[in-house]
């Protein structure tokens, strides 16, 4: 099994991320500092939010009906699952958090 991966960016980093993305500084541009890996995947997560091509939480719900809707029909191997698991785990990394209702 492998370790869940840590999301891409905080709460607060999604607020002020969400917050830029909505009111652009001059020029349109958000500028990242790339420091390592994290800065990779802090700026796909960015990059791929809100576009056609990206991920959307509905998009990861219905990848996960689908993989129970298979799984009641023929049960998936552990090697299976835990290939959907790493996935879906990834994916899952890079959405911004749900925030409480009303927010």
């Amino acid at each position: 099994m492998t370790e869940k991966i840590a999301p891409a960016l905080t709460p607060e980093e999604w607020a002020e991320a969400l917050f830029v993305g909505t009111n652009p500084p001059p020029g349109g541009q958000i500028r990242f500092t790339v420091r390592g890996p994290e800065t990779w995947h802090r700026m796909a997560a960015v990059a791929l939010h809100g576009k056609p091509f990206g991920f959307t939480r509905e998009k990861l719900s219905a990848l996960l009906a689908l993989v129970d809707r298979l799984d009641g029909h023929a049960e998936l191997s552990d090697e299976d699952r835990a290939l959907v698991d790493w996935h879906t785990d990834r994916i899952e990394a890079l959405l911004p958090p749900v925030l409480p209702e009303g927010k």
